[in-house]
């Protein structure tokens, strides 16, 4: 067989698997379990690691948008080799979503104009128009100090063009930033638009697609929308408004593009702010088995934007529900239309003695690396060789390098696989004290490979180790009971036994054996299996579901703790792997009795569009002040907010007066709700910043949770900062 070929992905991501850190949450739910073996999923998408093509460049491509010509994907996106400055739309090909081909670019920079010097081009999307037989591609245009808010719009007969750019354009009037694009199965196009004054705007694209014919639906105050549509219900994703930073991204749905939209909610775990990125497509992926969904976001680094990295993960979607988690690494079958978690390494340390060194490379210690060493002074000839480098089948793997860089630029290595032909790899900085990962993706044998990295005319980086898919694919999920169904919070109660099921689930390729699941909880708790945990055997596709209780002792105190399921298991005969998840459970506060105040109360989960929510205090932590009437109790919150408060069935009313906080003058706009175990019991109406404070009621009689929210009447969330006056239940 010819020399192995090697194409690379890149950044200075961190991977648990490289013992880095990112953010990361409980494990996806894969969406169709494989019902007969298949090889192990050995080329890996890898979160917040950089794409390279086959040439080894870094692909630039920021902002993306991928669609899709008979059985290959096209990914349009901003070049960002000149920083902010606008220097190309880059176009690049795939049959598979993980091995790229750059095409050229779809639009290169002009002498003048939109598209010349000292100008910003921005999230470019393509939809293909089937009476003109065009693809046309829409993008937001501006100058260096972001004033003129418009859209461009180019054509071309063919995916990646050229395109011919056919000028610029504020939709209807309005300002247009952050943007997308959505075809419907009709053929009706939509400009998906955030506009800073209004809100985000679905606007109804002409019949060519090359200009706006009408206003569609205005819904909140979002940036870089995407939109899909599953089972004849239209989602639509976007971020909140907080420039470069990231955010908790959210979704809303509604049975037409017209609406009605409902309440945005977010779709990745709160707090994570969407894994630190900031969503910009997302793409239906359907095959012989269903479809997956793929969230495509970016991870801006505004220093360095060329080296913002794509964070791809499967998102949930479907029944009008949204969700995202994280996933180190993980697999994408364009066949099947179906993924899985890809969870299981070999790993092979640099400083190990089975490694070999080359002119003066150098092993040291290193407190950031896997096993507190790595091996350094690579380049100018000297080099590393990984002997024994072992994978199980002939496949197409994904290499992961663990390495770190102290300089302010990259460094580049060469990576060569059995002597066969080097291709070049760029490490971003990482810092001195952290480490970071590339990934290249490799075609290997069945057997025992060497991996040689080095630079004959530079400095490379350091190098912590190197790692290989090499096992099978399993996953573990645990879940308690809600309150209520839907409820963001499962209740352990203190003293008594909460139930709880884990279930460990064995996707392929090869049958496992020994399998059994733990449930481990903070010491002092009582846990306890309520059936068998652990049996011989799981062939592909199967899972052991578990029963358990979980008991707080006496006397714990209220606050959330987590719950962890481990699975173990055996492959492969005598290969000993485990997977594990955890979850976080509340120890409610004690019922609440007489009359007491909301703010006087714990609050188990709250969120607030900006700032957080305020206990006797204004959003901005003034005194609560409605048309002059100031309060002393209450809750302060931006719109849109919640608050969920624990009640146990024991009280009976709520009371508030609500509005629109003084500190933000006349403006705004407010309506504010309460639920009852998942179900409104009570509306406001719209309250403005020229209306004194409303009385407000509801019964909220034996309700468990009850959750108080305020939104922005559907008009964004501009000046809306909600209070909660003399808000108190009745118990």
């Amino acid at each position: 067989m010819a020399g192995p070929r090697v194409t690379a992905a890149l950044s200075a991501a961190l991977l648990a698997a490289l013992a880095a850190v990112v953010p990361s949450g409980p494990s996806a739910q894969a969406e169709t379990v494989p019902s007969s073996g298949t090889l192990m999923p050995t080329n890996p998408i890898v979160p917040a690691a950089g794409w390279t093509d086959d040439t080894g460049r870094l692909v630039q491509a920021h902002g993306a948008g991928i669609f899709k010509v008979g059985s290959t994907y096209y990914m349009v996106g901003e070049d960002k080799t000149a920083g902010q400055q606008y220097s190309a739309v880059a176009c690049y090909s795939s049959k598979d979503l993980t091995s790229w081909h750059f095409e050229g670019n779809a639009l290169s920079r002009q002498a003048d104009g939109d598209l010349g010097p000292n100008r910003v081009v921005e999230r470019p999307k393509v939809i293909y128009n089937d009476t003109t037989r065009q693809y046309v591609m829409y993008m937001h245009v501006e100058d260096p100090t972001y004033q003129e808010a418009k859209v461009g719009v180019a054509t071309s007969p063919t995916p990646c063009g050229p395109y011919t750019y056919r000028g610029s354009f504020r939709p209807l009037g309005f300002q247009s930033r952050d943007m997308g694009l959505f075809k419907d199965e009709d053929g009706t196009g939509y400009l998906l638009t955030e506009d800073r004054e209004h809100g985000l705007r679905i606007d109804r694209l002409s019949a060519d697609y090359l200009t706006v014919q009408s206003s569609t639906a205005l819904v909140e105050g979002f940036e870089s929308p995407a939109m899909v549509k599953v089972d004849g219900l239209y989602y639509l994703f976007g971020s909140r408004l907080t420039g470069w930073s990231s955010n908790d991204n959210a979704y809303a749905t509604a049975p037409s593009p017209a609406g009605p939209w409902t309440t945005f909610k977010t779709f990745a775990p709160v707090g994570s702010r969407t894994f630190d990125s900031q969503v910009s497509a997302i793409v239906p992926v359907t095959g012989s088995r269903g479809t997956s969904y793929l969230y495509v976001g970016d991870r801006w680094k505004p220093e360095r934007l060329f080296d913002s990295q794509p964070v791809w993960l499967p998102v949930s979607i479907g029944g009008g529900t949204a969700k995202l988690d994280w996933q180190d690494s993980w697999s994408l079958d364009v066949h099947s239309g179906t993924w899985i978690p890809q969870n299981a390494d070999r790993s092979y340390e640099a400083e190990a003695a089975g490694s070999t060194l080359i002119g003066g490379a150098v092993r040291s210690g290193c407190a950031a690396c896997s096993a507190g060493g790595k091996v350094g002074w690579l380049g100018m000839g000297a080099g590393l060789r990984f002997n024994g480098v072992t994978v199980p089948h002939d496949g197409t793997y994904t290499l992961k390098i663990g390495y770190s860089n102290g300089d302010a630029a990259d460094r580049t290595a060469t990576v060569k696989v059995d002597g066969g032909t080097p291709v070049t790899l760029s490490f971003p900085p990482t810092g001195g004290d952290r480490t970071g990962v590339a990934t290249a993706t490799v075609h290997l044998a069945a057997g025992a490979h060497t991996v040689e990295l080095g630079n004959p005319t530079g400095w490379a980086p350091d190098i912590d180790r190197i790692a290989l898919p090499n096992g099978p694919a399993t996953k573990v999920s645990i879940s308690g009971t809600p309150a209520y169904p839907g409820s963001p919070v499962v209740l352990a109660h203190p003293d008594q036994d909460n139930p709880l099921t884990a279930s460990f689930t064995d996707l392929g390729p090869t049958a496992v054996t020994d399998p059994s699941v733990t449930v481990t909880a903070p010491a002092g708790w009582t846990v306890t299996p309520t059936g068998s945990t652990r049996q011989g055997s799981l062939g592909v596709g199967q899972a052991l579901g578990t029963s358990w209780t979980v008991r707080p002792p006496a006397g714990t105190e209220p606050g959330k703790y987590q719950v962890k399921a481990t699975a173990a298991y055996r492959w492969n005969g005598n290969q000993d792997a485990t997977v594990e998840q955890a979850i976080t459970v509340t120890v409610p506060p004690p019922v609440p009795t007489g009359s007491p105040y909301a703010s006087d109360l714990a609050i188990m989960a709250s969120s607030a569009d900006w700032g957080i929510v305020q206990r006797d205090r204004s959003p901005a932590g003034n005194p609560i002040t409605i048309e002059g009437t100031r309060y002393d109790k209450g809750l302060g919150a931006h719109a849109k907010s919640s608050a969920l408060f624990y009640l146990g069935g024991s009280c009976n009313t709520f009371t508030a007066t609500v509005g629109i906080d003084d500190e933000d003058g006349p403006q705004g706009s407010v309506t504010f709700e309460v639920w009852a175990d998942g179900r409104k019991v009570a509306d406001s109406g719209v309250l403005r910043g020229t209306d004194p404070g409303r009385p407000f009621t509801a019964d909220v009689t034996g309700a468990n949770e009850v959750e108080l929210r305020s939104t922005d009447a559907a008009d964004g969330n501009y000046y809306d900062h909600s209070d909660w006056a003399d808000a108190r239940f009745t118990c």
